[in-house]
């Protein structure tokens, strides 16, 4: 879905085709507020654009003060709105749910960020996502500083654990895919130091070395001798990233960007 459908979906699960009983009951049709988005977090922003179609979307007037990747600072104003109290009001929570929540995402990203630059590791997102969101949750992890990966299965190849079940030698799989996608990134998973050995001689573009220790990943990183780029992934959070980070490999894709990334706390008020 692109950025207007999303805005529009967010909205109807509010108001259906009825409205917002409450305003519509409480203030005249013409009752005019100014308001403004505020953090009470600090943080790094994201989720501007997806606000910004709200308020298009409500015919509201609005100035935005803040954008996407920059730093907050709690009470540092977002965005300023005026119009119709009603409408105001009725876009609140999805202004907020989105701003909230992909800013979230981009300052959990951007902690992680900070702390592998010194070992000039990136940091990807996965396709963990929240199904129907997930351009927005990676646009969010670019706004941190982060990588985005594959966005889809249509975009790169990866084989994982299940297609060699289906195919179980790993380099005849490995081929038969570079082949037949010669234009495309080629990842492979692997889970062991051996299925690691077998995959670098036929040279993916990338090898994900899945669910391993790093003492495990730093040993991988000992036997490349090419220019296949390694990726460490699984059960990887901010707790134990630097750990991973030492290890030496290039990439470090986790999941908990998007899945478990707390929202940052943003409000909004009546001005007048």
């Amino acid at each position: 879905m692109n950025i207007t459908e999303i805005v529009k979906s967010a909205i109807q699960e509010d108001i259906k085709d009825i409205g917002d009983i409450t305003a519509n009951s409480l203030l005249p049709e013409n009752h005019k507020s100014q308001a403004r988005i505020f953090a009470k977090q600090n943080g790094v922003c994201a989720g501007i654009k997806y606000a910004v179609e709200t308020l298009k979307q409500f015919n509201l007037d609005f100035t935005v003060n803040k954008n996407d990747g920059d730093i907050l600072n709690i009470g540092d104003t977002i965005i300023t709105i005026s119009g119709t109290t009603r409408n105001i009001l009725t876009t609140e929570r999805t202004i907020l749910n989105f701003i909230g929540h992909l800013s979230g995402v981009a300052t959990t990203t951007n902690k992680a960020v900070k702390i592998a630059k010194p070992h000039n590791v990136i940091i990807a997102c996965t396709r963990k996502t929240t199904p129907g969101l997930r351009d927005a949750e990676k646009y969010a992890v670019k706004s941190g500083g982060g990588d985005t990966h594959r966005f889809g299965l249509y975009d790169a190849v990866m084989i994982k654990d299940n297609h060699l079940l289906a195919h179980p030698n790993i380099i005849e799989a490995t081929k038969i895919v570079q082949q037949k996608q010669p234009n495309v990134k080629i990842e492979v998973e692997v889970d062991t130091i051996q299925q690691l050995e077998q995959v670098l001689s036929v040279n993916p573009d990338v090898i994900l070395l899945d669910n391993m220790k790093p003492e495990i990943v730093k040993k991988c990183v000992s036997i490349n001798d090419t220019k296949t780029l390694l990726e460490a992934s699984g059960n990887i959070n901010l707790d134990n990233l630097e750990q991973y980070c030492k290890t030496g490999v290039d990439i470090i894709s986790m999941g908990w960007l998007t899945h478990s990334a707390k929202n940052l706390d943003v409000s909004l008020e009546l001005t007048n």
